[in-house]
């Protein structure tokens, strides 16, 4: 997109050069100066509107969650979990904290902040194998008078139109970004994902980013240099180890979500879907960790308002930023 953009001013450039020229030689001519001066309006026109439509686009949100660990088990999960999160998060997620009791407990004795902050990215790309498997993500909802309603979703993506990541690739790039989570089996489907084509997935120590021509969504997690020792819920009630030690430690976690939209693909009617599928999946990490009773659906972009937190800390969405 950038040689055709360049070359489309070469070209513009060489047209207004060349209609110049050929009105100065033909100056006697009222028409043809009419028509060139009429063509380099056009074309500075065409440039200033080109500078307008043609910036990224970026929407920034903000969600807070908690993960608590219990160093009598050793494990680490969230204290309590909404039940009207996603389906399987709650099991996922004690079951990925147990596997490092068994597979590396001393963790638990060194870096503590640190075994948060891994969870918190794993915690991420769990949620995408579990719930936001695929890019075009068909949901379908079932409802009775007696069983209530029952939501399922199915891939419709295909090798041809996305790119899978198998569950041992998620696994090498937590290897290979040192989280300590690594290890610890994925139980979905495989591919695990399908996303948008020519995506490129990244997992860092404290983000996880997808990237493809259209646009770029990243979520990074950082955390305040804090800690509880109280048990949640309890108001002041601070369980111990027989060493005196403070059993539990809660600490606050901060994921930022930003969509970048690129310059040279800000409009492009391809994008639709993409930035739907996307910005469901940044939602609908925001739903499971807050459980805010809106998302976006992956076949309409829709752009929920913000609603009463109750005191909590609510995002902004939807900010737009122009740059």
């Amino acid at each position: 997109m950038r040689l055709l953009l360049v070359s489309n001013m070469v070209i513009l450039v060489i047209g207004v050069l060349t209609s110049g020229i050929l009105a100065w030689v033909n100056r006697g001519s009222s028409n043809v100066a009419l028509a060139t001066a009429a063509l380099v309006g056009a074309v500075v026109l065409y440039g200033i509107q080109l500078g307008f439509e043609l910036r990224r686009r970026v929407f920034v949100d903000r969600v807070c969650t908690d993960f608590t660990i219990d160093r009598a088990v050793p494990n680490i999960r969230q204290w309590a979990y909404d039940p009207k999160g996603p389906i399987g998060r709650a099991a996922n997620e004690d079951s990925i904290g147990r596997w490092l009791s068994k597979a590396a407990p001393t963790a638990f004795g060194i870096d503590r902040a640190l075994v948060t902050n891994d969870f918190a990215i794993r915690s991420i790309v769990e949620f995408m194998t579990l719930t936001e498997f695929d890019g075009q993500l068909r949901r379908a909802v079932f409802s009775g008078p007696s069983v209530g309603t029952i939501t399922q979703w199915g891939s419709v993506s295909t090798d041809h139109d996305s790119t899978p990541v198998s569950r041992h690739r998620l696994q090498t790039l937590l290897e290979q970004s040192g989280n300590l989570f690594a290890g610890a089996p994925f139980n979905q489907r495989d591919p695990a994902l399908r996303l948008p084509p020519r995506s490129v997935l990244e997992v860092g120590r404290d983000f996880v980013s997808i990237q493809n021509p259209i646009c770029l969504l990243s979520f990074h997690v950082f955390s305040p240099d804090s800690v509880s020792f109280m048990k949640p819920g309890t108001g002041g009630d601070v369980p111990t180890l027989p060493s005196g030690e403070a059993q539990l430690e809660t600490r606050l976690i901060a994921v930022q979500i930003e969509r970048t939209f690129f310059a040279l693909r800000a409009h492009d009617p391809d994008g639709d879907d993409t930035e739907s599928g996307l910005i469901a999946s940044s939602l609908a990490y925001e739903h499971g960790l807050k459980a805010e009773p809106e998302m976006a659906s992956n076949t309409a972009c829709s752009r929920p308002a913000a609603k009463s937190s109750g005191g909590r800390l609510m995002p902004e969405r939807w900010t737009e930023i122009t740059q």
